[in-house]
């Protein structure tokens, strides 16, 4: 029996590839703005107070 396989399947692999791709990159955004937001907030906990 032979498989047949979508003319579109490699059409939905890149597909799948660049919404995981995208995804990854958003994740990777918010963890470096959440890492950005602590050194911040600790910073503000290490000046004198006036």
């Amino acid at each position: 029996m032979a498989v047949t396989t979508s003319p579109y399947a490699s059409d939905q692999v890149g597909a799948a590839a660049a919404a995981g791709a995208l995804a990854g990159a958003h994740i990777n955004s918010v963890l470096a703005t959440a890492d950005t937001d602590a050194a911040l907030y600790a910073a503000q906990d290490d000046t004198p107070a006036s």
